[in-house]
């Protein structure tokens, strides 16, 4: 097998690897500059990222979203997804729904809020649910 200008696939390789080792060089160099990298390895540190909500502790906020899965064989109309997710830890939870008027009910929304609301509460991470949509 050969590639671009009669080379070989390990020549090929060899060129890329070179290529990419360039690209780390400018991207340390790029961090040294701005003065974000690590002492012990030298190699760019990656900042903190900023939180976009603000929550104090697991349960304290979260947030709820639809997504349209589509229609199925066999239902008995438009399937979505309902997820709630954790704003201070990566905890989330998710259902399936089947909609035959085409969009998530309040009734459904609902039960997936008491759901977490449940399950929080018997883990005592939470007093008050807050819920962001």
């Amino acid at each position: 097998m050969t590639f671009p200008e009669g080379r070989t696939v390990s020549a090929w390789l060899d060129k890329q690897a070179e290529a990419e080792r360039k690209m780390t060089e400018v991207r340390r160099d790029a961090a040294r500059k701005r003065g974000i990298y690590r002492r012990d390895t030298g190699r760019p540190m990656k900042p903190e990222p900023e939180p976009h909500v603000e929550s104090a502790r697991p349960g304290d906020l979260v947030g709820l979203d639809c997504f349209f899965v589509g229609r199925l064989h066999g239902s008995q109309g438009a399937v979505w997804q309902l997820t709630a997710c954790d704003t201070y830890s990566p905890f989330g939870w998710a259902e399936l729904v089947v909609c035959p008027e085409g969009q998530p009910t309040a009734r459904q929304v609902s039960a997936l809020a008491r759901r977490v609301a449940r399950e929080l509460e018997a883990a005592g991470s939470v007093e008050r649910l807050r819920l962001a949509t």
